[in-house]
């Protein structure tokens, strides 16, 4: 009966922990069958000899204390970098310009993300970011771009602290179901471990987009058909006016050589 107390004991204390490095603070632990909590002792009390130890989980204090320390000063910025830029090009050059631009960017070691019909976005790794933007301003046409920086390192710290804390929850957890006895105490511990295993996944899931966001940097390229110069419209000169001759029935007029004299205009 004593070990069974220790048992249970740590295992309510484990549930503790675990809503606290899960970050529930507003969720209460899962209720626990009557039987059980009578049995439960206080946290203050000793455990015998050979009971589970409850300090293999980490204590709140100690989670508090890795997440102020806040991630090593030794270790580089983790930054998330995107670019964004305006082009203008001829109507019938855009495409062969927008093929350009992806040349740039499996050129520097990264890929296409996304291509429409003015439009182009490319992943290239960080470390290439400047050079790409460069190399697409080389171009020309680049009517004005941007940059955008936002610093992640102390999102990814506390991940790696929360992920840590899930993963040492989960195989305490564990450890209590194999000594649990009967079948409500087990279904209780199941449940729990359900809910730090869903806890894990989301958490690695964020670790990864963020590093993948941190690794491959977003250029948006957009183009813009340049305007087609006016065509200057001239005006036809004003048709000449025609000659007014006046016929003179006299044969001999143009033997004279009074011809032009006789030419009248209008």
């Amino acid at each position: 009966m004593t070990v069974r107390r220790s048992l249970f004991g740590s295992f309510f204390l484990l549930l503790t922990l675990a809503q606290n490095a899960c970050g529930a603070d507003a969720r209460p632990p899962p209720a626990a069958p009557s039987q059980v909590a009578a049995a439960a002792p206080s946290p203050a009390t000793p455990a015998p000899a050979g009971a589970p130890i409850a300090a293999a989980a980490p204590t709140p204090a100690a989670a508090a204390a890795a997440k102020a320390k806040g991630p090593p000063k030794d270790r580089a910025p983790s930054i998330i970098f995107t670019g964004d830029m305006k082009m203008l090009a001829d109507e019938d050059a855009i495409a062969k310009t927008i093929d350009r631009i992806i040349d740039l960017a499996e050129a520097a070691g990264g890929h296409v993300a996304a291509r429409k019909d003015t439009s182009v976005q490319i992943k290239v790794p960080s470390a290439s970011f400047r050079q790409t933007m460069k190399d697409v301003d080389a171009i020309g046409g680049v009517t004005s771009q941007s940059i955008g920086a936002e610093d992640v390192s102390e999102e990814l710290h506390d991940l790696d602290v929360r992920l840590a804390n899930l993963r040492a929850t989960r195989a305490r957890l564990q450890e209590l179901l194999g000594r649990a006895g009967g079948i409500p105490d087990v279904l209780t511990v199941e449940k729990e471990l359900e809910r730090v295993a869903k806890e894990i996944d989301v958490t690695q899931g964020r670790l990864e987009f963020l590093r993948t966001r941190t690794s491959l940097s977003l250029i948006t390229v957009t183009l813009t058909a340049k305007p087609k110069p006016a065509v200057a419209v001239v005006a036809p000169p004003p048709p000449k006016a025609k000659a007014r001759v006046l016929d003179v029935p006299v044969p001999w007029v143009g033997d004279v050589g009074i011809d032009p004299l006789l030419t009248l205009k209008k």
